[in-house]
């Protein structure tokens, strides 16, 4: 688990916070199509700013690792 975490965050520069608010919902199309890089369009939760973030192959490896 925490290996996916740190590869989630180096790949997409989201800090921990706001890598700990995202579901599984919103993942989970493009992590169930095989789709890489999974792209993020997500808010900050401390700033409320929107913006888009991908998460690459590394990541989505570790992740898949996780719900399988």
């Amino acid at each position: 688990m925490y290996r996916s975490m740190a590869a989630s965050i180096v790949h997409s520069g989201l800090s921990l916070s706001d890598l700990l608010a995202i579901k599984y919902g919103d993942i989970r199309k493009e992590l169930e199509k095989g789709v890489t890089p999974i792209c993020l369009s997500l808010t900050r939760k401390k700033t409320g700013i929107a913006f888009i973030t991908f998460m690459g192959s590394w990541s989505v490896k570790l992740l898949k690792n996780l719900f399988s």
